[in-house]
């Protein structure tokens, strides 16, 4: 069985590749609107995503923040005539700051009587 010469080969796989791509060819004038048609759509698109951030961090600035006070709840516990204490904006952050304090140093049932009182 005889195979043929490379530039046989080369040459039908090259004349296959030119026929599909003529497929996809479009007149110049045709493809320039269709181009010029979607980047004004895209323009606009982009243009009216911008308004929209705009108006939003504008609203943003504009809003009133509610600041909490970071020092509401104020909560201690004694264990082994050592104090540990934390404030916080509310109870929990408050119990929850004074048992970390407290569990560095002893267990857990030695930091669970914890006394709290809401602040200012």
């Amino acid at each position: 069985m005889r195979f043929p010469s490379f530039s046989l080969v080369a040459t039908i796989v090259c004349i296959g590749s030119v026929a599909a791509a003529q497929q996809y060819l479009v007149t110049p004038n045709a493809n320039n609107h269709e181009t010029e048609r979607r980047i004004y759509q895209l323009e606009r698109a982009v243009q009216e995503l911008q308004t929209k951030v705009y108006n939003l961090q504008t609203a943003q600035a504009t809003q009133k923040v509610e600041v909490t006070n970071p020092k509401r709840f104020f909560c201690k516990v004694n264990a082994f005539n050592k104090t540990y204490q934390a404030f916080g904006a509310t109870d929990v952050e408050a119990r929850a700051k004074t048992m970390t304090d407290c569990r560095k140093d002893y267990a857990e049932m030695h930091c669970a009587e914890i006394e709290c009182r809401k602040g200012e």
